[in-house]
């Protein structure tokens, strides 16, 4: 099985892709059309999910690329940032970056699965973020024990802000000198911090077009950024699990609390929030 996903709007124009010899009867009300093409079933869901039977290969999988090759919005590189692991008692925090040069890249990773990593599952997480990491991209990793450091009641904005520009700037150096660089961040502070973020990543670099915005996801380099950091936090995860035979996945926050190593796989400013709200 393959899916993909393309803005609902689109799904109209996609569907015109295949003439009408192939259409067959949809299975459920989610469905907005249902396809059977040279034996692969294609299933178009109305929330913009594209479910294959099988990774479409030769003439329909060109098709499929050049449709989205066509509706790409932008004339130079682009780059998304996101995070993962930020509103999580254990474990790291991570940012991930991603660069896409040119449309054929964009259409490229959305044909591979680019989409909010949340929508996933585990074994998905991890193939697409094998081939989304054919493309640039830059990760930053705050452990644990890192966290507990530099983070004592502060900003953890200002923590995450750091990360995002120093992803970024790595990929600014590989961006094409001679086209405007786009970079798209899932929104995750205030508008001050917003404005602050940008006046940085402009003193990097100030012919750049700049998008904060929530749901970045919907941009597939922002999606590519996601699957990458979540795949990176989970990872983070497993190996500790193996290494320590502690399965901390399991623990309530409690018994975390009394553990006596917890600063090696939690943050532990965040206990101190829960044992707050669990008094009120």
């Amino acid at each position: 099985m393959h899916t993909m996903r393309l803005p609902p709007e689109q799904l109209s124009e996609f569907m015109q892709l295949f003439p009408g010899k192939h259409r067959i009867k949809t299975a459920s009300e989610y469905e907005f059309g249902r396809y059977n093409v040279d034996g692969t079933l294609i299933v178009v869901y109305s929330s913009g999910k594209v479910v294959f039977s099988e990774e479409p290969k030769g003439t329909l999988r060109d098709q499929i690329l050049e449709f989205m090759i066509s509706r790409d919005g932008f004339e130079g590189p682009v780059i998304g940032s996101d995070e993962a692991g930020k509103g999580e008692l254990l474990g790291p925090m991570v940012v991930a970056a991603v660069l896409l040069q040119t449309p054929e890249e964009r259409a490229l990773a959305k044909f591979y699965g680019a989409m909010d990593s949340k929508e996933l599952s585990d074994k998905q997480l991890v193939d697409v973020s094998e081939k989304v990491r054919a493309f640039s991209n830059s990760i930053r990793m705050i452990s644990p024990p890192d966290f507990n450091v530099q983070f004592h009641g502060g900003n953890l904005n200002v923590i995450l802000a750091n990360m995002h520009l120093s992803a970024i700037e790595h990929l600014l150096k590989e961006a094409d000198p001679s086209k405007k660089c786009t970079i798209i961040i899932d929104k995750f502070g205030s508008k001050k911090h917003d404005l602050e973020l940008e006046a940085k990543l402009r003193s990097m670099k100030p012919n750049i077009e700049i998008i904060i915005t929530t749901k970045g996801e919907r941009f597939e380099t922002v999606a590519a950024a996601s699957i990458i950091a979540k795949n990176e936090y989970e990872e983070w995860l497993d190996g500790y699990v193996v290494t320590t035979k502690l399965m901390i996945r399991k623990m309530a926050w409690d018994k975390i609390a009394e553990h006596k190593k917890k600063s090696e796989f939690c943050k532990v400013s965040y206990l101190a929030t829960m044992q707050r709200n669990e008094k009120k």
